[in-house]
């Protein structure tokens, strides 16, 4: 009998210091039970009661845990057992007798990651774990973009603010930021992807637009789509064979200006009584995109128009943030014509803010755009500026041709235009007849010619001018124009059909022909690439040097050595356009007629043909 007393007495003495660990005093680090919270990696041994969800014990808190064992064994989201974890039994610190409280960010991970098992398991997410109710301290992990997802948002939008606090005033994400030098170096401040009015100051977006961000308290929801479709640019047309849906969230992702040519779906949360103005503009460039304002419960549908919409066209090939401010009003807005006017001129944000007495802002969102021949149309379309000479480059840089270097920037608009006068000639029996036309040679894509609208009778006219603003875009410069044939032989050593030097102010007119045109005459077989080259000289060329560069007895045209040609001269591809050529009836004709060749042995295999067939010829149309 007394083992069994004594037994008791041992049973009771364990339960009571159980207890006491268990219950824990006030603000008291307690032990952590051997529980899913002390098996995993980064776990602790120590928590405190209450907890962040009024849990006064052990009994309380591992009673209500329970029901989230199926969630955690599912391995749904890995930020699920941390936060659990953080909120039923807090990381107490012994030292200061303090607690780590839950993160949001591991919270709104948690529900988006693990709510498509809910109704499989029957579950209900409690409302005293509502992702509302927790922040994010330094313990916890940074928020990322991806807190910003519609997803995520619904459960608190929390992490995202923070995310885009950070986001927004980091100097090193864009190229007006401490990456100017390196995408912008030391001459280069005055191409389109470098122009910056703020030069010298490594900029955010926040400190850029001059934003106070501490009233930020909501997210705004921007969606952009857009199906196939097609579009000119450059005079030529470019196609779009899949559609697009974009969920803007601060800076993720880089899009196209064709991605974001549509007016998206802009939402935030206000309430009913408050009023908003809602401006968009483009971070980089500094310009105005849209104005509304009176805009009811977060609806732009609502409001009223006082700038439309101007989708993105960024001239750089760098990212460029273009943003979406909310702003908040006292009152509604009754805004004057005078203030309308004044307002579509500026490009001022703390002008417009001013102006409209807004405060804020409260939301903000920005989506990255690079320039695509959607831009570069578009800003010849607002007479802004002509970047065609850029896509030209890369449609020349596709010729694999020595006197094409990989590091080659056209910045120059080269136009070439023939206008052929109408003529009849006779081909191999065949009688051509020739209507007076325009020819123009593309910018982008091939232009393949007939020989004899582009004859050397029908020599082309030129003009070009400078990339870059409209404006601005007067040619001061000197100037060489080449046209050459490289596939005339195998050492690839064109032959010249035209050259002009010494070219002032862009006017072709006033500078020495060295070379006059001649029109293509391509032999049998293959086509024949024909180029104009525009290449800006330093300094004047002397012409009689010219056919020192050609092969004997060439007359200066044949065997030149380009490469050779340009590198003593110290010349710069500027500008360029070409065409192609094959061996037509035209050529045949001048083979008979100029050369002197044998017809039979030229015309040998042309349809309709024959030795006798002088006795009846065909007239072609």
């Amino acid at each position: 009998m007394m083992n069994i007393k004594l037994y008791l007495c041992f049973v009771a003495h364990i339960f009571s210091f159980h207890v006491v660990l268990v219950t824990s005093a006030a603000n008291q680090c307690v032990p952590v039970l051997d529980n899913k919270c002390t098996s995993e990696p980064g776990s602790y041994n120590l928590t405190r009661f209450p907890n962040a969800l009024g849990h006064s014990d052990y009994t309380a808190s591992d009673g209500e845990f329970h029901q989230f064992l199926n969630l955690i064994d599912s391995s749904c989201s890995p930020s699920l057992l941390p936060f659990l974890c953080s909120a039923f039994y807090p990381k107490c610190e012994p030292l200061t007798n303090t607690v780590l409280p839950p993160c949001a960010t591991e919270c709104v991970k948690s529900l988006s990651q693990c709510s498509f098992l809910f109704a499989f398991y029957g579950f209900n997410w409690p409302s005293n774990l509502s992702c509302d109710r927790f922040s994010d301290g330094s313990h916890c992990p940074q928020p990322g973009v991806s807190t910003c997802s519609t997803d995520v948002k619904k459960y608190t939008e929390k992490p995202c603010l923070e995310y885009t606090k950070k986001a927004a005033t980091n100097t090193s994400t864009y190229w007006f930021g401490t990456n100017y030098n390196a995408v912008c170096p030391k001459g280069s401040a005055t191409s389109f992807n470098c122009t910056n009015s703020r030069q010298g100051t490594a900029d955010s977006i926040a400190s850029r637009l001059q934003l106070d961000l501490s009233q930020l308290d909501r997210t705004v929801n921007i969606t952009y789509t857009h199906g196939e479709g097609s579009y000119q640019s450059c005079g030529s047309k470019f196609r779009v064979w899949n559609g697009n849906y974009i969920e803007v969230q601060p800076g993720d992702g880089v899009y196209k200006a064709y991605d974001v040519h549509q007016f998206p779906r802009i939402q935030w949360h206000a309430a009913k009584s408050e009023l908003d103005s809602l401006i968009v503009y483009d971070v980089g460039n500094l310009y105005v995109h849209g104005i509304y304002v009176n805009i009811v419960h977060g609806e732009i549908s609502s409001g009223q128009v006082l700038k439309s919409y101007l989708h993105p066209i960024p001239p750089q090939t760098e990212p460029n943030p273009f943003a979406f401010l909310v702003f908040k009003q006292s009152s509604s807005l009754s805004v004057s014509d005078a203030t309308k006017q004044m307002l579509l001129q500026t490009t001022d944000l703390a002008a417009i803010t001013k102006t409209l007495e807004l405060t804020g802002p409260v939301a903000l969102n920005w989506i990255n755009v690079v320039r695509d021949p959607y831009a570069i149309e578009g800003l010849v379309d607002l007479h802004i500026a002509d970047l065609c000479p850029y896509l030209e480059t890369e449609a020349l840089l596709k010729h694999n041709r020595s006197f094409i270097h990989s590091v080659t920037l056209l910045d120059v608009a080269l136009s070439v235009t023939f206008n052929p006068s109408a003529t009849t000639y006779t081909s191999c029996c065949s009688t051509h007849t020739v209507t007076a036309k325009t020819v123009t040679l593309k910018s982008l894509t091939p232009t393949y010619v007939d020989t004899a609208d582009v004859r050397t009778e029908a020599a082309p006219t030129i003009s070009f001018y400078k990339a870059g603003l409209i404006s601005l875009n007067r040619v001061a410069d000197t100037y060489t124009l080449i046209c050459i044939d490289p596939d005339v032989s195998k050492s690839h050593s064109p032959i010249i059909h035209w050259m002009v030097t010494n070219i002032p102010d862009g006017n072709i007119q006033n500078g020495q022909t060295v070379l006059p045109y001649i029109g293509p005459m391509p032999p049998p077989g293959k086509n024949h690439t024909y180029f104009f080259l525009l290449y800006k000289q330093p300094s004047p060329v002397d012409a009689s040097t010219v056919d020192g560069y050609a092969g004997p007895h060439c007359q200066g045209r044949c065997l030149f050595d380009i490469n050779r040609f340009v590198a003593d001269n110290h010349m710069t591809l500027s500008g360029a356009r070409w065409m192609i050529a094959h061996n037509d009836a035209y050529i045949r004709h001048l083979y008979v007629t100029q050369r002197g060749m044998d017809e039979h042995a030229i015309c040998h295999g042309v349809s309709g043909y024959s030795a006798n067939c002088h006795e009846s010829v065909v007239v072609v149309g």
